[in-house]
This record gives C-alpha cells, sequence and structure tokens, in this order.
C-alpha cells in the first residue's frame, strides 16, 4: 500500500530519538546525503520528526540545537515520560516547549559558521586516520623487515 504522508521524511526534517534509556533525546537533521541512502526514508515511532517553518527557525539551526548535550539532558530530565524502563519522549511536553532563538538572519550565520568548521573538523579527522593507516602500515614494515634481516639492527637506535 501507499506509505503516509505524515510518515515520510524530507529534507531538513529534525529527528529526536523519542525511547530509549541512554538514547532518549539524541536529535539531528535529515540531510540530503542522508536520504540518498534510502528510497522511500520514512519514521517510526521511535522517533519524533520535527519540521519548522522556515520563515522563522532555520531546519539546521534547530538541529544543532537540540544536537546538543543540553538537549539531550533536558530531554532525559524534563521531557521523559514512562518508567525507568523504557522512557520516551513526552511529545507534549516537547510540543510546548518554548525554545528562545536569534532572529533567523542570526541562526543562518551560526549555522554557516558551524558548517565550515565541521567541514574543517571532518578533514582533520581524515588527515588523521590517514596519518593513522600509514604509521601503521610503517610499524608492520619495521618490524618485517627487522625479523627478516632486511634492516641494519646494529645502527644506533635511540
Amino acid at each position: 500500500g501507499e506509505l503516509e504522508t505524515e510518515s515520510r521524511l524530507i529534507e531538513g526534517d529534525v529527528i529526536v530519538n523519542s525511547t530509549g534509556t541512554g538514547t532518549l533525546g539524541r536529535a539531528g537533521i535529515l540531510t540530503s546525503t542522508a536520504l540518498g541512502r534510502s528510497s522511500v526514508p520514512v519514521a517510526d515511532g521511535h522517533v519524533t520528526v520535527l519540521r519548522v517553518d522556515e520563515r522563522q527557525v532555520a531546519a539546521e539551526f534547530l538541529g544543532y540545537l537540540l544536537g546538543t548535550e543540553a538537549f539531550r539532558r533536558l530531554a532525559n530530565e524534563c521531557l521523559a515520560v514512562g518508567s525507568t524502563s523504557q522512557m520516551e519522549l513526552g511529545r507534549d511536553q516537547l510540543r510546548t516547549l518554548g525554545i528562545l532563538v536569534p532572529p533567523l538572519p542570526e541562526q543562518r550565520r551560526i549555522v554557516t559558521i558551524l558548517n565550515c568548521e565541521i567541514a574543517r573538523i571532518e578533514e582533520l579527522k581524515a588527515e588523521l586516520d590517514r596519518n593513522q593507516r600509514l604509521l601503521t602500515e610503517y610499524r608492520k614494515a619495521l618490524i618485517t623487515a627487522a625479523v627478516t634481516g632486511q634492516m641494519d639492527l646494529n645502527r644506533n637506535v635511540a
């Protein structure tokens, strides 16, 4: 059958994990990259989907804001309902939660800065991963050369 329109996810949706001890309140924004992985992305009952009025709130800003540790703490300490064995995000509590945000131009400026800095961090992480692989390869080659007699072991190693 045809999927319900409400369950279909679209780019810019802010997704909040709605169930689970330890994972309740994790949030992020659905990007075009993530959408490309699934032909029909849909939400299930374990997530809460937030769609913003882009005239008032930048979706990326809300994604960053709700992705903070401060929001996770708020979700777990103030918005959670249910027993300790299966906590759930109180959707009514979330719906009525007042969040102060800066004016839209400032939100967009913050998002631009964060996107640039995060891209820089990702580049540095990739460089670190490359260096780690090279060091691992060098270590293996060094050990192989030493134990197979291909390395001058009489040189001064200090």
